[in-house]
């Protein structure tokens, strides 16, 4: 049997936990080809053994919490590599698992770590064609669980849960009179960064059990790139670029174009995303395709890259990296970086940095001076950058352009 670790899917039974202890070693088991796994969550593991049935080194395995009917865990690759086992959308036996679960109720908005004289919140949405009660929803990382006369939220409704006073923040904050506000909650959201996740209660199917948490969206953000950086204590929050895409991938989420953000509004047209110029909105659900640091058109240049720098991520013919050259000047020689810029960008931070080891990084923008800049005629520009060291003051150094 040949088990692909890549495409593994897995299902949970509803049955309890069995209450027995586990064969000892010796015990022959070869014949026992069935098995139940816990809706309530458990463990599982993946064991190499010989032919013979020694164990051998290899082991693979991952936890999982409370399970909703019908859903399974499936291994999941985000866009930066990082892979975990959320629930799916679908199971998908013999074929490439589906998208990780987003929804009912999905976290639209986070202000994680506020600027002096701002408040933590949390914004939620129904992004289901149905009612969902909102009794009972945990918050899952920050300690709030919505009170038994929470009413329901009507498809496309939205709320917000604050960390301070509920009527003080809509006085403060002043968010649409329809929108509700809860709160306060007990715990902080972490400024570095953390797995927050929503959990809506399903009846037990095993009689006189408390009623099962299965999360339907999570939420494992960072404050480091390629996360948006600027919530990270600069006043902007985290926005969701389009509900339905995985929290747990930087690529579906945007920093506010606004300080304070947009609590209680959700637009109906998302923010603005750089990747729908060039993928579909299948394809945006695809990071193999759309990633950020993917490379759709297999040209070694990642797609951020292509976008920053001018050029076209569908198209390999379409590439102009940064160069490098070295110029003379009143007996002296420099270095002169040119690359092409994309004109109007917003949301990147861009900076020339240098390194005498390949290792260690500075910022070097403070000793680099704009030579030229030119109009390509085409929505770039071609910039040139001299740094003020001459070569010979400082031999062995290197630079590269850093994008965030």
């Amino acid at each position: 049997m040949v088990l692909d670790i890549d495409n593994v899917n897995l299902t949970t039974s509803q049955v309890p936990k069995p209450d027995v202890d586990p064969p000892e070693p010796d015990e022959d088991t070869t014949e026992k080809t069935s098995f139940g796994l816990s809706s309530g969550g458990e463990e599982v593991f993946l064991l190499s053994a010989t032919p013979s049935g020694e164990r051998t080194d290899y082991v693979h395995g991952f936890t999982f919490g409370d399970s909703a009917a019908g859903f399974s865990f499936g291994r999941h690759v985000n866009s930066i590599g990082k892979i975990s086992y959320p629930p799916l959308e679908a199971t998908s036996f013999n074929a490439s698992n589906d998208s990780p679960r987003a929804g009912p109720l999905v976290i639209t908005e986070m202000m994680y770590h506020p600027a002096n004289g701002s408040v933590e919140f949390i914004e939620i949405q129904n992004i289901s064609g149905s009612r969902v009660p909102l009794a009972g929803v945990q918050i899952a990382g920050i300690g709030f669980v919505f009170g038994p006369t929470a009413p329901e939220l009507i498809p496309g409704e939205v709320v917000l849960v604050v960390e301070n006073d509920p009527a003080t923040f809509r006085s403060t904050f002043n968010p649409p009179a329809s929108v509700g506000v809860f709160g306060p909650y007990s715990g902080r959201l972490s400024n570095g960064g953390e797995k927050v996740s929503l959990r809506l209660p399903e009846a037990n199917p095993i009689a006189l059990e408390s009623d099962l948490m299965p999360s339907v969206d999570i939420a494992d953000y960072n404050d480091s790139s390629p996360w948006p950086t600027s919530p990270d204590g600069t006043g902007t929050t985290l926005v969701r670029i389009l509900p339905a895409l995985y929290g747990s991938d930087p690529n579906s989420w945007l920093a506010s174009l606004n300080p304070g953000g947009t609590p209680g509004v959700v637009n109906s047209v998302p923010p603005i995303d750089w990747r729908a110029d060039y993928f579909s909105e299948a394809e945006l659900l695809d990071a193999t395709i759309s990633g950020s640091l993917a490379d759709a058109d297999s040209d070694g240049v990642s797609n951020l890259l292509e976008h920053v720098f001018g050029t076209d991520p569908r198209d390999a013919s379409s590439i102009d990296l940064p160069s490098v050259a070295i110029v003379g000047d009143g007996g002296e020689t420099y270095a002169e970086l040119s690359y092409r810029l994309r004109q109007g960008l917003t949301g990147f931070r861009i900076r020339i940095e240098a390194s005498s080891d390949l290792a260690e990084w500075r910022n070097a923008d403070g000793n680099f001076t704009i030579q030229s800049d030119l109009d390509n005629g085409d929505g770039t520009s071609t910039l040139t950058a001299r740094d003020e060291n001459s070569v010979g003051a400082q031999l062995g150094r290197y630079f590269r352009i850093r994008v965030n």
